[in-house]
């Protein structure tokens, strides 16, 4: 395994994106936000899918490795699956649905693999899965042989905030019996609940342990990063050191998730000199960065000691694409008028939009 990534800025490119079709979404209404089970039996097989050890899965390629994404409810598994399913596939790769890792029979697999495409063709957001909603696609280039797999699994089975002891599902056996080489992508959002739910995912995690082979490798994937301004240097550019230390100091003792990273410390001591950690950290956003500082910049020119920037209106001119913003400009600080010049904080936030 590689060690941390040290350089202290990186280059993330961002996507905008808005809802699943309404035909999709109403295939789903009845599952809330991972928070509500299926709970009828599937009459063909008998199988009660509000059971996590009912589960049946399959892994039928034992030899390309396995992408395991690891995390609890929420966290954003399902965002870094498609994402990370668009970047690939606009670099060249093929990204499909492996449909014989559940029963042919489960309507809600079936659902989540007719829909896939969907997800990776579109700007649409991926909702949060219900929470017996499984995908495993195989990553490969040009017709070749794959190059991975990606499992994604609902994140209660991994880590469940509201019984933090609960065991494993049977199902997580086959996939860590597997001959598989696999990389672990465990996820780490900032701000996450409180302290001890998440010193309890370390607990877990650190349980986990034992599952992961000397041949297989480790990811912290910090993801939501554009939820905390102060780690943007500018846009799409992290201060990876500042963000990784604040999830996790490197000498374990703070951080939001002491000592996770120490977990991985690598203990033979002459490759500790150049590889500290059996692991990779790598930073994620869910969301579009903003300009650092540019938000509360604009607030401080009216809530502050700054000066309020006046705004011109352009002509209108059909020969260019403008920017046509209705106001009543007779509520500051956030419309008014001063002569013929616009201000406030909603005038200049267009302007931004405009400048764009």
């Amino acid at each position: 395994m590689a060690d941390f990534n040290f350089d202290t800025e990186e280059n993330i490119d961002i996507e905008t994106s808005t809802e699943y079709s309404e035909e999709f979404n109403k295939e789903r209404e009845n599952f809330d936000s991972e928070e509500i089970l299926p709970t009828q039996k599937n009459e063909q097989t008998g199988i009660d899918y509000s059971d996590p050890n009912d589960v049946m899965v399959t892994i039928s390629d034992l030899k390309t490795p396995l992408v395991i994404l690891f995390g609890p409810p929420s966290c954003g598994k399902t965002m870094t699956l498609i994402r990370l399913s668009r970047y690939l596939k606009k670099e060249g790769y093929n990204i499909e649905p492996i449909r014989d890792f559940r029963p042919s029979n489960d309507k809600y697999f079936k659902e989540f693999c007719d829909a896939f495409p969907q997800m990776i063709n579109s700007d649409e957001k991926p909702r949060a899965t219900p929470n017996m909603a499984f995908m495993l696609v195989k990553v490969s280039r040009n017709g070749g042989d794959p190059i991975c797999q990606i499992l994604e699994a609902p994140g209660e089975l991994y880590f469940d905030p509201t019984n933090t002891t609960r065991e494993y599902p049977l199902y997580l056996d086959i996939i860590n019996d597997s001959s598989n080489k696999k990389i672990f992508v465990f996820l780490l959002e900032p701000n996450w609940l409180d302290k001890p739910i998440r010193d309890a995912y370390v607990d877990r995690i650190e349980a986990y342990k034992e599952n992961i082979d000397s041949n297989d490798r480790v990811i912290f994937l910090g993801n939501k990063v554009d939820t905390v301004r102060s780690f943007i240097k500018s846009k799409g550019v992290v201060n990876i050191d500042n963000f990784r230390d604040f999830l996790s100091a490197k000498d374990g003792n703070g951080g939001q998730y002491p000592r996770v990273f120490s977990l991985f410390k690598e203990k033979r001591p002459i490759i500790s000199w150049f590889k500290p950690y059996d692991c990779e950290f790598v930073p994620f956003s869910t969301g579009t960065f903003k300009e650092n500082g540019k938000f509360d910049a604009i607030c401080n020119n009216y809530f502050g000691d700054g000066t309020p920037v006046a705004v011109t209106s352009a002509k209108r001119d059909n020969s260019k694409d403008q920017l046509i913003v209705a106001t009543n400009a007779a509520f500051a600080p956030f419309e008014y008028m001063e002569g013929d010049k616009y201000y406030g904080v909603d005038m200049e936030i267009a302007k931004l939009f405009a400048d764009y």
